[in-house]
Order: structure tokens, then C-alpha cells, then sequence
């Protein structure tokens, strides 16, 4: 009888087991739907990034170095975290209309250039207040001009992609000051369309997982079941 109870809670547990398993099933929020986009347009900004890294309150700071950092003439495999005002103008005090999150790492072994990822986040504009676009892009910052990819965005820049044209304004080492000119391509609206009370890909899911569960409930209850009958022959004694 020992064995008879032992092996009975051992097909519970494994039915109980299965059972959850199979439930979490189906729940990763699985669904596709269709979209419409409205007309792309083109919005175009200007403004001035101010980055701060000496002074009683720097907008930059060094977060990592490699090993060779501080020997290396272009301070290759340093990473600076950044919250770099952009202003309006070019002096610092003039209004401020976005903030620069993220950081920038020294990736250039034979020139001074950084490897850049950042959230420009519109802060002042009542139309853009809240939204962002991405930057992830080379900066090679010696030279006098150079571009940056524009990859992405969120609230009103949905969907964004495009470029900067960065123009160095001022730099008084290691201090910088340099104007963006935005270029950015998105859609004039995005919304679902098409879209019913039955969900496609989320029905299909859910029922799909509780067939699973009932073949799955079946099996082990069958297997339990074998198990049990043979342990009870074996220890008939």
C-alpha cells in the first residue's frame, strides 16, 4: 500500500505540473494586427547641443575606460553617460527645448571619433513635448561636419527615420557646442485597421493551448495509470 500511495502522488504532481505548464501556455501577449499609415511627411528642426564635461555640474560623464585608456592619444574605450542639454541657440542659457539621454563611447584607435546611442527628448514644444527620436551613428568629431542616423522615435515621431547634420559651433576642449539640423521622415498617423472582436493570432493561440492541455491531461493520466497497475503487481507480496 506504501508503494500504491507513493506512486499515486507521484502522477498527481506530475498532472499538476503539466497542467500549469501547459496554462502558461499562449499568454505572451501573441497578436498581430493589421495597420494603416497615414501620408509620410517631413519635419524639420534646428537646435544646439551643449556637451558639458568640466564645470560644477557636467551634463557628460566618464562611466568606463579599457585598460589602455589613459595612454591612448584618442582616449579609445572610454563610455560617457550623457543628459546633454539642447537649447535653442547656441548659448546655454538660451531656451531649452530637448535633453540629449544616453552615451557615447571613444571608438577610434588612430582618430578621435565616438560611436553614439541616444534618446533626443522634446521637452518644451507643446506639439512634440514627450516624444523622441533615436540617434545610433558614428561621430567623427574632428571633423567640421558630419552626419548621424536618425533610426527611430516614439510619440509624435513614430516610426521615424532620417538624419542629422551636426556642424561643430564651438570647442573649447573638452567642452562642445554643436548645431543639429534634423531632418526626419514620418508618418502623418498610425492606427490599426481591419481589426474585429475576434482577434486573429490570439483565439487561434488560446484554443490551441487548451487542446493541448486536455491531450496533455490525457496522456499523463494514462501513464499514471500504467504505472500504477505495474507497482501494484510488483509489490503484491
Amino acid at each position: 500500500m506504501g508503494a500504491m500511495k507513493f506512486f499515486s502522488f507521484l502522477a498527481v504532481a506530475m498532472v499538476l505540473s503539466m497542467s500549469h505548464s501547459q496554462a502558461q501556455e499562449g499568454n505572451w501577449g501573441d497578436e498581430s494586427v493589421p495597420y494603416t499609415m497615414g501620408p509620410e511627411k517631413m519635419t524639420k528642426l534646428r537646435f544646439y547641443f551643449h556637451d558639458i564635461i568640466t564645470g560644477e555640474n557636467p551634463t557628460a560623464v566618464q562611466i568606463a575606460q579599457a585598460t589602455g585608456t589613459n595612454t591612448s592619444s584618442t582616449m579609445f574605450g572610454a563610455l560617457m553617460m550623457i543628459d546633454d542639454p539642447l537649447t535653442e541657440g547656441p548659448d546655454i542659457n538660451s531656451t531649452l527645448v530637448r535633453r540629449a539621454q544616453g552615451f557615447y563611447g571613444l571608438s577610434g584607435q588612430n582618430e578621435i571619433s565616438l560611436i553614439m546611442g541616444m534618446s533626443l527628448v522634446f521637452t518644451a514644444n507643446k506639439k512634440f513635448n514627450g516624444s523622441t527620436i533615436s540617434v545610433l551613428s558614428r561621430n567623427a568629431v574632428t571633423h567640421t561636419e558630419r552626419e548621424f542616423a536618425i533610426v527611430g522615435g516614439t510619440g509624435y515621431f513614430q516610426f521615424a527615420r532620417g538624419f542629422i547634420s551636426a556642424k561643430t559651433y564651438s570647442f573649447l576642449v573638452p567642452n562642445a557646442v554643436v548645431e543639429y539640423n534634423c531632418t526626419i521622415v514620418h508618418p502623418s498617423s498610425v492606427s490599426e485597421s481591419g481589426k474585429s472582436d475576434s482577434v486573429p493570432g490570439k483565439s487561434d493561440s488560446s484554443s490551441g493551448s487548451k487542446i493541448s492541455l486536455v491531450s496533455s491531461l490525457v496522456f499523463v493520466s494514462v501513464i499514471a495509470y500504467v504505472t500504477i497497475n505495474l507497482s501494484l503487481q510488483h509489490f503484491s507480496w
